[in-house]
């Protein structure tokens, strides 16, 4: 994790100091070319450091510990990979599902697949998370941002 967080702020720096070289266009809106790019590079600067955070407090709290209890913690060599391959197949979905689903229906989809494959169980929260997620996003990036979304073939078929 330290690792990993470390190397993204060092891509968030390159990242934001690249997007500050994008030109302003008299002829944009208000948010412009980098107006994007640079939410972006924020969003990764701040997981990385949340990363960093989370990784120095666990270790902090696992000096202080007497003596650490690492059941439910995976031993299986491997276990990484299958997680991560297991997350890649469920994002190989969500891009599959964009041009039927649209945009809303593909990302609710995609939210709660990723709470399933991680332990949450089906319930009216997990469902009502995932549905709000996908709206709000399409919130922030149809309707505020102005970036053209799939609106899915079902929204041909109706109209």
């Amino acid at each position: 994790d330290l690792v990993c967080g470390s190397i993204a702020l060092v891509l968030a720096a390159i990242y934001l100091n690249e997007t500050a070289e994008i030109q302003v266009s008299a002829l944009g809106d208000t948010v412009g070319a980098g107006g994007f790019p640079l939410i972006l590079g924020a969003l990764l600067a701040v997981a990385a450091l949340l990363l960093l955070l989370q990784t120095f407090l666990a270790r902090r709290s696992a000096a202080t510990a007497p003596s650490p209890d690492r059941e439910g913690e995976p031993e299986r060599p491997g276990y990484g990979v299958k997680r991560a391959a297991g997350l890649t197949a469920i994002a190989a979905a969500f891009i599959a599902a964009l041009p039927l689903g649209g945009y809303v229906v593909a990302v609710a989809l995609l939210l709660s697949g990723v709470m399933l494959y991680q332990g949450l169980t089906l319930s009216r929260r997990t469902l009502l998370v995932a549905g709000g997620g996908a709206l709000f996003l399409y919130g922030l990036f149809g309707l505020l941002l102005g970036i053209p979304v799939p609106k899915g073939l079902w929204a041909s078929l109706l109209g």
